[in-house]
């Protein structure tokens, strides 16, 4: 927690008068503190750059919402990209030409689509 107590200093620090910092505090602390800390630290960042107020604790967790999505697309981009078994998730059909499917190890839950003839590929 205490690396979430320094995320919170810099954003309240930048917006609340020192008396309003410990009250803040305590209200924010059991909700961010089941968030990442590196959610937090890009949501900090964020308001502390982008915004000219202090956000509501809804607008806070609402962004670190959003930061989490993108956190775990950026994870799943970095695994296929560097995963061993395929080209950017994707492996050429031996027997057919020209035909690709879905890497099971990377994309596990699109190539169980593939196994099962319930694939869309994306237009």
């Amino acid at each position: 927690m205490k690396l979430h107590n320094q995320a919170m200093n810099r954003l309240f620090d930048k917006y609340l008068p020192q008396a309003e910092k410990e009250p803040m505090r305590a209200q924010w602390a059991p909700y961010l503190e089941k968030v990442e800390i590196s959610v937090v630290s890009r949501c900090v960042d964020h308001f502390t750059k982008e915004w000219n107020r202090i956000p509501s604790l809804a607008e806070f967790l609402d962004h670190a919402t959003t930061e989490e999505r993108l956190q775990a697309k950026r994870k799943k981009q970095t695994e296929v990209r560097n995963c061993p078994n395929c080209d950017s998730g994707f492996v050429t059909v031996q027997h057919e030409p020209f035909t690709v499917r879905p890497c099971h190890n990377c994309l596990p839950e699109t190539y169980d689509a593939w196994v099962t003839g319930q694939y869309e590929p994306d237009s």
